[in-house]
């Protein structure tokens, strides 16, 4: 008489084992990227807040009519304006810090320095590590046909570059500002 085992082959186990391992080891790969998208999106965001805080503070600095803000200064140059008005926002990429200087605009030339307006004191504002932040602020033409044509309007571009993973990212943020005049 023979008896017949009935069951499972060492085979059937291994098999059995090696698609359960696949399917462990992809849910273990989606997990990875899921991570790894959640923190691009903190960093895309954190980047976006960043521009248009700065957006922001362009509007702030029209409507601050003082000696060294108002519609005169809003345009780029050295960061320090002078009396015809010369750009209060800086050329090129800048370091992005934690506040406004004692201007009280973000992306000027005193950022870097605390509410006393003295760098290299207690008060001063804190470097936001791998952000950089460019300004680019356009005079558009008016359409009316004055002569000579009138700044009333600009365009404003943000642009802030970071990285996540060492792969370089870029957040644009457009906007338009007109000079309110109220006769």
């Amino acid at each position: 008489m023979t008896t017949r085992e009935s069951g499972f082959s060492f085979i059937d186990v291994m098999i059995a084992v090696s698609i359960l391992l696949v399917g462990v080891l992809a849910l273990g790969a989606a997990l990875t990227i899921a991570i790894a998208r959640a923190q691009e999106s903190e960093e895309q965001i954190r980047a976006k807040q960043i521009a248009t805080t700065t957006a922001e503070s362009i509007f702030a600095a029209r409507d601050i009519q003082t000696q060294s803000l108002g519609w005169s200064a809003i345009r780029n140059g050295t960061g320090i304006p002078d009396a015809q008005g010369v750009g209060s926002f800086l050329t090129g990429f800048q370091p992005v810090y934690d506040g406004p200087g004692q201007d009280g605009i973000v992306g000027t030339a005193d950022d870097s320095r605390g509410p006393d307006g003295i760098a290299g004191n207690a008060d001063d504002h804190r470097l936001i590590d791998g952000y950089t932040r460019q300004i680019q602020i356009t005079s558009l033409p008016d359409d009316v046909g004055f002569n000579p044509p009138r700044d009333n309007f600009k365009q404003v571009v943000v642009t802030i570059n970071y990285s996540v993973n060492n792969a370089p990212r870029s957040v644009d943020v457009t906007t338009f500002i007109a000079l309110y005049q109220f006769s």
